[in-house]
Parts: C-alpha cells; sequence; structure tokens
C-alpha cells in the first residue's frame, strides 16, 4: 500500500513538472513573441550597440525616416548586407519605437516618372549608381542599384552611401567594411538630425591659406552639419569663444605672435584645431618647366607645433604608391601631347593607423607631403598616428628639386627605400601654453591668459592640399575626385571623420573600431559538393527518423515482449 501511494506521488509529481515545463515554455515564446530580445554571445560583439549609440537613439524626439534602397533580386553579397541593415535596424527601432520608421524601397517597383525623381533625389544626395554583374543558374545578371539610405526628419535630411570600404579591396571585403561602419554612419546621422543648434567652425584666412574656390567642395558639405565661417584672426580676435574648431589650411605668409596667442589661448580654453601645414612650396603651375626647385614655407607655426609635441620636417616624401600627375611629352599633331604619370611626390594613402577616425577608409589622395616627428615627450599628452606613407618611400631632404622629364623612367620599388613615414597625427590631452614664461602685451576681452588647457585636441596633416579641390575652367570640382584616374578618393570622408571627432562624441565614433570576424566559405568547394550536401540535408532527417523507429520498436518489443 505504502509502496503504491509513493508510485502515485511520483506519478503525478513527473506530470506537474512536465505541464509547468510545457506552461513555462508557452509563457517564455509569448513573451519574446511581442519583445525583441537576443543574447549576444560573439567575441566581436556584432549584435549590440554601443551604450552612445542607444543614448542617440533614445533622446530622438520627433519622427525619423529611413528609406533604404536595397531590395529586390539581389546578390548574396548584397543579399547579407541587407540583412545586415535589417538586423541594426530594428535594433534601433526597439530603442525608439514612437519616432523611428523604415521600409525598404525596390526603385523598379515604380514608374518611369516616380523612378527618375528617386534617382535625381539620390544622386543629389551623393548616393551614385552601383552596376552589379553577378551569375546565376539562369545566366549572367546586369542590375543597376543604388546602394544608400536617405533619412528625413521633418524638413531636415541625411544620406548615407552604404558601399564605402578601401575601393583597392574586393567586392567581399567592401561589403564587410560597409557592415562595420552601418552603426557609425546610421547613429551619426540621427545625431545630427537632432541637434538643434551646430557646433561653429572657423576657417583662418590673412595669411595666404587657401581660397573660397579652392575650399568650395569641403565648406558646401561642412555647411550641411555645422556653422561654417571664414574668419581673419585681426578682425576675430575678440571673438575666441565663438568658435569650437579653427582650421588652418596651407598658410604661405607669417603668422604674428598676435596671431600665435589667439590659437594658443583658443586651445587652452578646450577649442580643437586642425592643421594642414606644408614646410615646402613648388610651383607647378606650368608643365613646360622641366626643373623645380622647392621653397620653404616661413608661416612661423613651427615653434607653436613644437611647443605642442609635433615637427613637420623640411623634406618631401616620395612614395612608390602614388598618383598620376600629367606631363607634356612631346606634340601630337600641332597639340602638346599631355600625359598622366605616375608622379611619387602624389603619395596614395592607404596605410593608416589604429584609430576610428581612419577605420575602414578608402585611399586618400596627397600632394607634397613632409614627414612628422614627435617631440617634447609630454606624459598629458597621447599622440596617436593616423595616416603614414606606404612602405615604399623616400625622404628627399631640403632643398629638393623636381625634374619632370624624370617622370617618364619606370619606376623602381627598390629605389623606395626607407619605409613608411608619418604625415598625420592626433595630439589630445593637456597642452602647456606657448607664451608661458614669455613677454607680451595681447589681452582678448576680459579674458585672464591661461597657461595650461583643459582636456582639448589637435590634428596636423603635413599637407594643405588634402582638403583642397580641384578646379577646371574656374568651376570647383567635388574634393577626392582624380579627373586623369576616373577615380574617387576618401578626402572628404577623413576630414568629416576628423572633425566629427574633434567636435562631437568620441565614444560613438570609437564604434567604428568594433573588428568584425567573417568566415567565408570556400566557392570552389560550395560548387564541388553542392548536390552531396544537399542529398545530405535530405536524406540526414530521414535517416534519423528511422533509427528512433526501429529503437523504439525494439525496444517496446523487448519491453511487451511482442510476438511476431
Amino acid at each position: 500500500m505504502k509502496r503504491k501511494l509513493i508510485s502515485i506521488i511520483l506519478t503525478d509529481s513527473n506530470k506537474f513538472l512536465s505541464l509547468s515545463t510545457i506552461f513555462f515554455f508557452i509563457i517564455l515564446y509569448i513573451f519574446f513573441s511581442y519583445k525583441n530580445t537576443r543574447f549576444d554571445l560573439t567575441s566581436d560583439k556584432r549584435y549590440t550597440l554601443s551604450t552612445s549609440s542607444i543614448e542617440i537613439i533614445k533622446s530622438i524626439n520627433t519622427p525619423v525616416n529611413f528609406e533604404i534602397f536595397l531590395s529586390g533580386e539581389l546578390p548574396p553579397g548584397m543579399k547579407y548586407l541587407k540583412s545586415e541593415i535589417s538586423r541594426i535596424m530594428i535594433d534601433i527601432k526597439e530603442y525608439n519605437k514612437e519616432n523611428i520608421y523604415y521600409q525598404f524601397v525596390d526603385l523598379d517597383n515604380f514608374n518611369d516618372q516616380e523612378k527618375n525623381l528617386y534617382i535625381d533625389k539620390l544622386i543629389s544626395n551623393n548616393i551614385n549608381p552601383t552596376d552589379l554583374v553577378y551569375n546565376t543558374e539562369k545566366g549572367r545578371i546586369i542590375k543597376r542599384i543604388f546602394p544608400g539610405i536617405l533619412i528625413t526628419s521633418g524638413d531636415k535630411e541625411e544620406s548615407i552611401l552604404l558601399l564605402s570600404g578601401n575601393k583597392n579591396f574586393s567586392p567581399y571585403e567592401i561589403i564587410n567594411q560597409s557592415i562595420e561602419n552601418l552603426e557609425f554612419e546610421i547613429v551619426s546621422s540621427l545625431f545630427f538630425l537632432s541637434q538643434s543648434v551646430s557646433k561653429k567652425i572657423g576657417f583662418i584666412t590673412g595669411h595666404d591659406e587657401l581660397d573660397n574656390l579652392e575650399i568650395n567642395s569641403i565648406r558646401s558639405f561642412l555647411e550641411k552639419k555645422y556653422h561654417f565661417e571664414i574668419i581673419n584672426i585681426e578682425n576675430s580676435f575678440d571673438r575666441i569663444d565663438d568658435f569650437n574648431l579653427l582650421i588652418v589650411a596651407k598658410p604661405k605668409l607669417s603668422f604674428s605672435m598676435k596671431d600665435k596667442y589667439f590659437l594658443d589661448q583658443f586651445l587652452m580654453s578646450g577649442g580643437r584645431i586642425l592643421f594642414l601645414l606644408d614646410a615646402l612650396g613648388i610651383n607647378l603651375n606650368d608643365s613646360s618647366i622641366y626643373e623645380n626647385l622647392a621653397f620653404e614655407y616661413d608661416h612661423k607655426l613651427d615653434d607653436l607645433l613644437y611647443k605642442y609635441g609635433v615637427r613637420i620636417n623640411k623634406n618631401y616624401i616620395k612614395d612608390f604608391n602614388s598618383a598620376l600627375f600629367p606631363v607634356v611629352i612631346g606634340s601630337f599633331g600641332n597639340n602638346p601631347n599631355i600625359v598622366p604619370l605616375p608622379f611619387p611626390f602624389f603619395p596614395e594613402i592607404s596605410n593608416f593607423g589604429n584609430h576610428s577616425t581612419v577605420k575602414n577608409l578608402g585611399s586618400i589622395i596627397t600632394k607634397f607631403v613632409s614627414s612628422i616627428d614627435t617631440v617634447n615627450n609630454d606624459n598629458l599628452i597621447k599622440k596617436i598616428p593616423l595616416l603614414y606613407t606606404s612602405d615604399f618611400s623616400f625622404i628627399d631632404n631640403y632643398p629638393v628639386v623636381i625634374r619632370l622629364d624624370d617622370l617618364a623612367k619606370d619606376l623602381n620599388q627598390s629605389d623606395f627605400n626607407d619605409k613608411s613615414k608619418v604625415i598625420g597625427i592626433l595630439l589630445e590631452g593637456e597642452f602647456s601654453s606657448y607664451f608661458n614664461n614669455r613677454l607680451f602685451d595681447y589681452k582678448i576681452k576680459n579674458k585672464n591668459f591661461i597657461s595650461n588647457s583643459l582636456e582639448t585636441k589637435i590634428v596636423v596633416i603635413s599637407d594643405g592640399d588634402i582638403i583642397r579641390n580641384d578646379i577646371v575652367k574656374n568651376n570647383p570640382i567635388e574634393l577626392g575626385n582624380d579627373l586623369y584616374q576616373k577615380k574617387k578618393y576618401a578626402n572628404i570622408e577623413l576630414i568629416q571623420n576628423i572633425i566629427f571627432y574633434l567636435l562631437e562624441d568620441g565614444n560613438l565614433i570609437d564604434s567604428k573600431m568594433k573588428d568584425l570576424n567573417y568566415y567565408r566559405l570556400d566557392k570552389n568547394k560550395v560548387d564541388r559538393y553542392k548536390l552531396s550536401f544537399q542529398y545530405l540535408n535530405l536524406l540526414l532527417p530521414i535517416i534519423f527518423c528511422l533509427i528512433i523507429f526501429t529503437l523504439r520498436y525494439f525496444y517496446r518489443k523487448n519491453k511487451y515482449n511482442f510476438k511476431n
């Protein structure tokens, strides 16, 4: 009797436990059906938004609409990119369901008139077409897409170009780089849409810097996100608090001590400065002159930079990896024969430091760059190299003679044996004033002299032309466009990233440092074993079920002693 009672209790307990387990999983299923919950166990945290991204998303208090132009029939790589965009948009919407809306748009679903209107709008937002050529079982397919996102909030608009990786890489690597950039690109666009007051950028003039036509491209770009103003220090001396960032781009004339005092005290007050300086100058406007001697630019900023921790050397770097320069080689009929040739003094930069501002950038075009050394080892200042020349470089020290007839000779890689050199560097920390222990009689408004800075940042690049757009028939063209190579360099993206880092949330741009590990299938093996894997996937479940059925049959036969 006692055994029977225990058996009943155990049976009832097992039933209760089974029912409780089933009920628990039903509740769990219902809960997760209504809540997007994910446990990110990946080593690179690819499915987790950064804390700064989440804060920005939650701060959006007006409706924002995303139109994602990546839909329809797509090759596998683009399908993967689309799925990653969909995944990150689901995450973003989860943190702000009331104000975030998104949709994938297939241009092929519109009539010709609507489609053309959309295309014009995309091109005006720098989202240019990409032609896809891929093979399917039906044959080769050629399709034109506009891989971008338009983001609108009221009368404000932002755009994102999706395929923004290094164009020197394979299409597979470009897609991976684009995925790594997704969080930053999307959230930074939300950041600018949410800003009611724009930060102020002052572009320094008065020392024969780049003129308005030469900075037309970068100015047009920056004015969409910031308040951009061209200023003369002499006329703006008392407006030191009006700006968040100053840009000094290719000055050719001297800065007075008063000008340097303005820059120094701006930095000491916590302002940020972007120095784009040439140590030497040269005139190559007349391509018929075959021998040119470089000359020094006496801008008198060397001692200021030395105090802050860097020195731009009086040299030019020749790089085996270089852009083209048009040279007259004989005549073609009655006209000069102009041929673009590799020019080692125009390094093509694709060697970057370990920093978010240069992560996943395309190549940068530079012109007549100099090496940068760090000096004054101050523990309060962190120095981070951003841009390097290639491992096949050569230092040509001042005085430098450039002979254009040498361009007709083939470049020999063995002649470029000086390894890579730093040409761009970030300095951040607490700086000491250049005017400490110096006599001066300058005063800015009612501000007292500041001897040591707050936490602040400087970027120094030894090339003023890195921000300069070319001018054709008195019309500026977009920065980074190379007419001779029919190539687009990433100069705008570089300047955009640097300015964003100097002015805005450094933690947000650090989200670009997330290295995602991708494991690619071997295409040859996939093609070779495709049919085998298809049969395996088809037959394995059936075989497994048959094994279970057979084992169960013999188990029941032995237990109940079935007779055939």
